[in-house]
């Protein structure tokens, strides 16, 4: 889930609205199939399409920001545009947020999965899906609801 939304990214130049539009029902189908609750697989789409795009270059951001400025700094020789590569430096809390997720996906800190009646079940470091979670739930699969 968070490698779907992460790579697009890549492809949708950092345009967060269609990236979530695109990976929230993959990352819904994906996390459905995987038992994992609702909220995390909101929480993963949410944090790898909000951070990643904030702190790269050659997203739309950062285009539009110099293309604003440049043409702002020949007239007011105050403002001294950044360089591309000052984005990853000065936006750290995109790039923290980011890092946690992707730990905490590939540890499985705060895992929680869907119950029998659309609980929550939490299981701190897990990888396996719990036995209380493995039934299927009233609620249906992903695509009927």
């Amino acid at each position: 889930m968070f490698g779907v939304a992460w790579s697009l990214n890549f492809i949708l130049l950092g345009s967060t609205g269609r990236i979530s539009v695109i990976s929230g029902p993959i990352n819904d189908e994906i996390g459905a199939m995987q038992r994992i609750h609702l909220y995390r697989r909101a929480n993963i789409t949410d944090a790898a399409v909000s951070t990643f795009s904030y702190f790269v270059p050659w997203h739309l951001w950062p285009i539009v920001m110099l293309s604003v400025i440049e043409p702002l700094a020949e007239t007011y020789t105050f403002i001294t545009p950044p360089a591309p590569s000052d984005f990853f430096l000065t936006t750290f809390y995109p790039a923290v947020i980011w890092v946690v997720m992707l730990i905490a996906v590939l540890t499985g800190w705060g895992r929680s999965f869907e119950g029998r009646h659309g609980e929550r079940v939490v299981r701190w470091f897990a990888n396996d899906i719990p036995p209380d979670a493995r039934v299927e739930s009233t609620y249906g699969t992903a695509g009927e609801r």
